[in-house]
């Protein structure tokens, strides 16, 4: 009777341990279930926030980052300036390269970084046609000058149009860039 009872023990201790294992099982495949649930609302939640940056940029990335390459032509027509005398300008043209790649860098649409850029370019320009008025590459300057500013203004007008937009922005660097060779190659020692 005892062969029984420790037999039935034995058995009873067996079903109630896989009993507990089966629990377990089913237990840890609710938390993994729980876990990879969560996993997805954060990666959506994640994924819904970089839609919400981008939707804030002037520009997607891989134009902006171009026009910030382009943005670099200034150091070299400020070094321009510098070495023919014309200081001031020259200082508003190696200037303009840190206000344009700080922008351009992460274009948002609305922030402080757009803004200054904005006003100091506008300073600049206005710092440059002063200069431009009493030049004797007057002509030449403004030539370039005015191509620059088109080149903005369709720039402007083509926002819907991305890559047409950013070719005529990048134009607006380059023209403006040229019309300051052409003004700093007046020699002013």
């Amino acid at each position: 009777m005892n062969y029984i009872k420790n037999e039935m023990k034995e058995n009873n201790k067996n079903y109630e341990s896989n009993k507990n294992k089966k629990k377990n099982k089913k237990t840890k495949r609710r938390h993994k279930n729980r876990q990879t649930i969560k996993k997805h609302i954060r990666c959506n939640k994640e994924k819904n926030k970089n839609k919400n940056k981008n939707k804030n940029l002037t520009l997607p990335l891989k134009y902006a980052k171009t026009i910030w390459y382009f943005s670099f032509l200034h150091l070299f027509a400020g070094i321009y300036g510098l070495i023919n005398g014309h200081y001031i300008p020259a200082l508003f043209s190696i200037g303009a390269v840190y206000t344009s790649t700080n922008y351009w860098k992460y274009p948002l649409y609305d922030s402080w970084r757009r803004y200054f850029d904005i006003v100091y370019i506008q300073i600049s320009l206005y710092t440059h046609m002063y200069c431009g008025f009493y030049s004797k590459m007057r002509l030449g300057y403004f030539y370039f000058i005015i191509i620059g500013i088109l080149s903005y203004f369709i720039s402007y007008l083509l926002q819907k149009k991305i890559f047409l937009s950013s070719l005529f922005h990048i134009m607006v660097h380059v023209f403006g860039c040229i019309a300051n060779v052409v003004l700093y190659s007046e020699y002013n020692k």
